[in-house]
């Protein structure tokens, strides 16, 4: 039992409460993606929405940038949330699919075994690729962030990471185990800040 696992799996919360330090880290598994794949389209019915109209400003990357140009100069943030793509293709996205509904003894189905639309599953390089753009790009900025997160699925990413976040620098990293059922995932968090 990790002691710093403040709420987990074990409440049946969708969330997760982990200490950091003397801060709180909150993620949750709880995550709104777009209805549609076009980002103008999807700011058009943010903004039609009056409740969220003039309060959500869409910054858009497209892989291999993965951050850079989404926190302004001026800007800071305690926390960034990111759940990477976490294919290299479709076709990879569709093969894993296959292989898990014939692991649950479903036989192969069409249809996808999770959410989430082209370029929220998958790009060039999968969760590697991404997280390690997510990485090397935190470091120009530094402690305008207070912690960045990035939830990850393969255990082999994070030992791939492991040079990215050498030449980064962080003053901390972190690695928080995660489960659901027979899915085991990580989710990685760094910071440049003092831990005081």
């Amino acid at each position: 039992h990790d002691p710093n696992l403040l709420v987990g799996p074990q409440t049946g919360d969708d969330a997760a409460v982990y200490r950091i330090g003397d801060q709180l880290l909150v993620q949750t598994l709880d995550f709104f993606t777009p209805v549609v794949d076009d980002p103008r389209t999807f700011g058009a019915i943010a903004a039609a929405n009056p409740l969220l109209a003039g309060g959500v400003e869409l910054r858009r990357q497209t892989p291999p940038v993965v951050l850079r140009g989404v926190v302004g100069p001026e800007e800071r943030f305690d926390l960034m949330v990111c759940n990477p793509p976490f294919h290299a293709s479709a076709e990879e996205a569709e093969a894993g699919t296959r292989r898990k509904w014939t692991n649950l003894g479903r036989g192969p189905q069409t249809g996808r075994n999770f959410g989430g639309r082209g370029g929220e599953l998958w790009c060039p390089g999968g969760e590697e690729a991404f997280a390690k753009a997510l990485v090397e790009e935190s470091a120009p900025l530094g402690a305008r962030v207070g912690w960045f997160t990035v939830l990850l699925s393969k255990v082999a990413t994070l030992d791939a990471l492991k040079p990215a976040l050498k030449r980064a620098k962080p003053a901390a990293v972190r690695v928080v185990p995660m489960a659901h059922g027979q899915k085991k995932s990580r989710l990685l968090a760094w910071t440049y800040g003092s831990l005081r």
